[in-house]
């Protein structure tokens, strides 16, 4: 065998195994959950400066997100426990930090509609829907 054809069969086989050993771990890989968009926030205790009914806007990228609330703070956070969240298909919990404070949602965004707990310096919890591009909540009845 020339030496020519030893390297294209060693190029070959560095090939097709890097193709194996990608299709065998991207199996596992998941995006996180799109929690970006608008989200109107009913609370039972806002924070500081919110009103007991507001808004809630998130910006994500991957896992990183900026949550901002309606005349309240703005918080840059990661999310963590993302493998955990997708296999509870029913009732996911997903929890995102940013040292001080840490933000738990309770339920499926995809349906839009979570009870949220942002816990840090002190403690709030809501419920949040997420609305659509016509601002009405996702998954409402538009004809009422």
């Amino acid at each position: 065998m020339s030496r020519a054809y030893l390297t294209y069969f060693c190029v070959f086989a560095a090939m097709v195994g890097g193709l194996w050993v990608i299709l065998t771990f991207g199996k596992s890989l998941e995006a996180p959950p799109d929690l970006s968009g608008e989200w109107r926030v009913k609370w039972d205790a806002p924070p500081k400066n919110a009103l007991e009914q507001g808004w809630m806007k998130v910006q994500q990228s991957g896992r990183f997100l900026t949550v901002s609330f309606e005349n309240s703070m703005s918080l840059s956070m990661k999310l963590s426990d993302v493998d955990q969240a997708a296999r509870e298909l029913r009732n996911p919990v997903l929890r995102m930090t940013d040292g001080t404070w840490t933000m738990t949602l309770n339920g499926n965004p995809a349906l839009g509609e979570v009870q949220l707990d942002l816990s840090g310096p002190s403690r709030h919890t809501a419920r949040a829907m997420r609305l659509a591009a016509d601002g009405q909540p996702i998954g409402s009845s538009h004809g009422h």
